[in-house]
Parts: structure tokens; sequence; C-alpha cells
């Protein structure tokens, strides 16, 4: 998630946004193009969070950061694949969280999350691992002092196993071929 603000201080916001950051860059270099004087979000060595939508932005910068090169020898960092499903989890987390100040974010708000998700039909389990990136984000953002120095309630994610029950069934060709 990036915001593009005016130059000189001012707290207008002239954009802000989902993006990768060349796709940032670019619609940065489109405002400048036109006139409008933006500035980072942050400046150089500052960080700034306030929000679980700023967390969640610099975390994901650092993720961003630690992503192997494909066909990379040494595995020291996460993959791309791993990136991009960070990247689509913290976007679920800011469109529900994204506002929650970091020093109020209680056991409340994450039951909030949850209820707003099933709301979207998520999967129980995607909604699960969802949780851990936000969990993992703030955890990270703990040992950097972004976050209060607490933990972050783990809200248990019912999943009926029920529903996840696929029957295996492979039909004949007689019957894929009056389905076509």
């Amino acid at each position: 998630y990036w915001r593009a603000r005016l130059k000189g201080g001012s707290r207008k916001l002239v954009w802000s946004g989902w993006a990768t950051r060349g796709e940032a860059m670019e619609k940065v270099a489109e405002l400048v193009a036109r006139g409008a004087h933006v500035v980072s979000h942050r400046s150089a060595g500052e960080v700034e969070v306030r929000t679980v939508g700023d967390l969640m932005a610099v975390w994901l910068e650092h993720q961003e950061s630690l992503v192997n090169p494909p066909g990379g020898t040494i595995k020291s960092g996460i993959s791309p694949r791993t990136a991009d499903f960070y990247d689509k989890a913290a976007r679920h987390i800011n469109e529900l969280l994204g506002e929650v100040a970091v020093s109020r974010m209680a056991e409340e708000d994450v039951q909030a999350y949850i209820a707003g998700r099933s709301r979207e039909r998520a999967s129980p389990r995607l909604v699960a691992v969802e949780q851990r990136v936000l969990q993992m984000a703030w955890k990270w953002g703990r040992k950097r002092q972004y976050t209060p120095n607490r933990d972050l309630p783990m809200v248990t994610v019912p999943i009926d196993e029920n529903s996840f029950h696929i029957a295996h069934y492979t039909p004949t060709r007689a019957e894929a071929a009056r389905v076509l």
C-alpha cells in the first residue's frame, strides 16, 4: 500500500493505493509529469507506523527485499510466490483493519476481521493463514518498535471439516461427451 503526499510537508494526499513498487513509482512519475510535487510517505531513514495499514506496508516492503530471484542458487529469503501471497493477504487485512491504530489493536479487532472475512465467504483455512500473516507482521514490527510490546491475540477460526469433503469422481467419456 503506497501513499504520495504533496512536497513541502503538506499532509494533502494526492494518491494512495495498492501497487507493486514499480507501479507506485510509475504513478508518482505520472503525477510529477502533471505538475504535482510529491514526496514519498516516509523520508529517508524514518518510518512512521500508526495504523495496521502502515505496519503492513513497511512489513511488505521488508518481505519484498527478501525475495530470492528465480533460479537463484542460494536460498536465503522467500520465494516470489510467498511474497505474492503475503501481498494478497495484506490487501484483505488492510480492507478490514487498515485504519485501526496499532496502539489500540485488540482481540476484538481480530475477531471483527475474522467475522468480516467470513461474511465475504472466504475459506476459513485462508482466514486462519491470513491471521498468521498479521501475526508475523506484528511480531516483526514489535522487534523494530513499530508496534506495542505485547502479543497480538490469536483468535480461533472455526473450521467445519465437513464443508471440505469433496467426492472424488471422474466422469466417464460418455458423461463428458453429453456435457460437451
